[in-house]
């Protein structure tokens, strides 16, 4: 999988097409609306995909980001994602802008939406958790993806919340049907993941832990029980390696409520629901 935003929206939308008219004028209407819409816990951004993606329009994102980010740019967005999950957010964005190629037919329902949490670097130096809901924008002739309207609303600070796994509605509505096929790439994400935070024996750790069917129920092991479960020699040994974890989470994800072993296998559990064990 693709580890770069730009190179997924090159490969799969460097052919799409101008939109029609009536296309134009709906994204217009949708941009009108959310500056009437005065709440100063959101902001917008469309995103132009092809070739060479950008952002076209934007509003509030100063108040939010910082004076530097009045005029934010595809580049400046990206570099507003926290660290520590950036590779798992390009990957779920990997999978969502898939769906939308592949289901161009599903761009026409009324209402449709994708919804996904992401820490963004705040005006103030800290990170906050943001509702990212996107909507379809334009269309092409084709019925392809042109652009689409970011809505992000801001919830709470970062060490305040722990993330969700995202979703796909229709009329105010989780689509079961696209669900089942973005759970089926789930599957993909959760080692690129892992790697991107942890060492190998750490990650893997974590795989085989959280695979546990008391932590999968969400309970947790007695200490001699789960040292065996994963074939530590002793129960100390076992401790040793869950406080590496914990330092490891303490390091890298900055503040995360979820800083233990324990506390993270279940946030996987919740977050990437379909590829346990």
């Amino acid at each position: 999988m693709s580890l770069h935003p730009s190179e997924i929206i090159r490969k799969l939308f460097a052919g799409v097409g101008s939109p029609y008219q009536s296309q134009r004028q709906r994204l217009d209407r949708i941009k009108r609306n959310c500056m009437n819409y005065k709440d100063p816990h959101v902001c917008y951004l469309v995103m132009e995909l092809g070739a060479q993606p950008y952002v076209s329009w934007r509003h509030n994102t100063g108040n939010h980001f910082g004076r530097a980010h009045q005029q934010l740019t595809y580049e400046g967005y990206l570099g507003l994602v926290h660290p520590a999950w950036n590779v798992l957010y390009y990957l779920y964005g990997e999978i969502a802008y898939g769906i939308s190629v592949r289901n161009p037919e599903k761009l026409q329902e009324d209402n449709i939406t994708f919804t996904l949490k992401v820490p963004l670097l705040g005006a103030d130096g800290n990170y906050y958790w943001y509702d990212q809901i996107v909507i379809p924008g334009e269309v092409d002739h084709k019925g392809q993806m042109c652009s689409h309207l970011n809505y992000y609303r801001r919830l709470d600070r970062y060490e305040r919340l722990l993330p969700s796994a995202p979703t796909i509605h229709i009329g105010g509505r989780i689509d079961e049907q696209l669900g089942k096929i973005f759970h089926v790439g789930f599957k993909k994400i959760v080692d690129p993941f892992l790697a991107s935070l942890f060492p190998p024996k750490q990650a893997a750790f974590l795989q085989k832990y959280r695979a546990l069917t008391e932590v999968r129920d969400g309970g947790k092991p007695a200490r001699e029980a789960g040292a065996k479960a994963l074939g530590f020699s002793t129960p100390d040994a076992y401790d040793r390696a869950q406080q590496r974890i914990k330092n490891r989470l303490d390091s890298h994800l900055m503040g995360l409520r979820a800083n233990t072993a324990h506390a993270f296998a279940g946030i996987l559990n919740d977050f990437l629901p379909e590829n346990r064990g």
